[in-house]
Formats: structure tokens, C-alpha cells, sequence
């Protein structure tokens, strides 16, 4: 028995040191990457509460999904690879190869995905005829893109300047789509 217990407690810290990180890269990102991206930056104290409010807030969720999960593992595994999928990849992606992307394409087209990804899962795919046998993953995706798209070419005078284009893309500015443009600095 007791072999049994030392096997489970090194389960328990693996579990207990990633979502220490987990917890720790939300919070940050909710305050650095979202709040002060949004409004008006936050000097250091404010900084540490906010990032503690994100932390207890994401402890939150994840202790009610916990007592209450909305489905199995295998499950909930699928639905959270199609959130990523669908709100990352076309950012990603378009960061990468598309000069003309902006960030704001890249931010709605995240938040696109992650609520098409749930609407569809909660209000559609087993609530409407026929929608059950397509995977969130699926419209997500394409909304994601279609708002990557809209959003970045309605937002261009928040995109990058040619000389930091020319950095990413290797061209110069001057020398316009070069060689290789469109392709990303490796």
C-alpha cells in the first residue's frame, strides 16, 4: 500500500506544479497580454493584485469544472484541442505568412474561435438537427479565419511598419515583395 501511495503523491505534485504554472501563465497573460494591452497599463502593485484576482478567478472555473465536469476526459480533451485549434492556428499562421495581418485580427479571431468553439458545442451540435456528427473544431476554424481576415484588413493602420516588415519577411522596405518575401525569418 504504501508503494501504491508514494506513486500517487508524485501524481498529485506533477498535477500540483502544472497547474501552479498553468495558473501563474493565465494570470500574467490575463493582466500583461489583455488588461494592459487594452487600457491603460498598470503600475507594479496593481499589477501583482490583478494577476492574483486572474489566478483566483481561473482557480475558480477550474474547481467547478472539476466538481462538476461537463464530460469525460476523452471528452473534454477533444473539445479543448478544437478551442486551441481553431482560436490559435489562424493567428499563428497568419502571423507568420500574411504581411498584412494585424493584431487585432489576431485577437478577435482568437476570441472568435474560443465562442464559436462553445456555442457550437452548448447550443448547437446537440441541440439542432443534423449538427451532431460535425465537431466545434470544424466552424470554429472557419469563423476564426473569416475574422482574421475582416478584422485585419479593416485594422491596418495598426499594422506593422514596412521597415519592421522587411525585418520579419527578410526584404527592405524600399525593395518592395523581394526575394523570399512572404516567407518567414527563420
Amino acid at each position: 500500500a504504501w508503494v501504491s501511495g508514494i506513486c500517487m503523491i508524485g501524481l498529485f505534485a506533477a498535477g500540483m506544479s502544472s497547474l501552479a504554472s498553468v495558473t501563474l501563465i493565465v494570470g500574467t497573460a490575463c493582466v500583461q497580454d489583455i488588461r494592459n494591452v487594452m487600457g491603460q497599463p498598470l503600475d507594479a502593485r496593481q499589477t501583482i493584485v490583478w494577476t492574483k484576482i486572474a489566478m483566483l478567478v481561473y482557480c475558480a472555473l477550474v474547481f467547478v469544472v472539476t466538481v462538476k465536469p461537463p464530460a469525460g476526459i476523452v471528452e473534454l480533451t477533444a473539445f479543448s484541442g478544437a478551442v486551441f485549434g481553431a482560436s490559435y492556428f489562424p493567428a499563428v499562421f497568419g502571423g507568420l505568412y500574411w504581411r498584412w495581418s494585424t493584431g487585432h485580427g489576431a485577437f478577435y479571431s482568437m476570441l472568435a474561435g474560443l465562442l464559436t468553439c462553445v456555442i457550437w458545442r452548448y447550443f448547437i451540435r446537440f441541440d439542432v438537427a443534423g449538427m451532431r456528427n460535425i465537431h466545434e473544431i470544424f466552424p470554429a476554424f472557419v469563423v476564426s479565419i473569416i475574422v482574421f481576415i475582416i478584422v485585419s484588413k479593416l485594422t491596418q493602420r495598426h499594422a506593422p511598419s514596412a521597415e519592421r516588415l522587411g525585418q520579419v519577411f527578410r526584404d527592405s522596405p524600399a525593395a518592395g515583395a523581394a526575394p523570399g518575401a512572404g516567407t518567414p525569418a527563420v
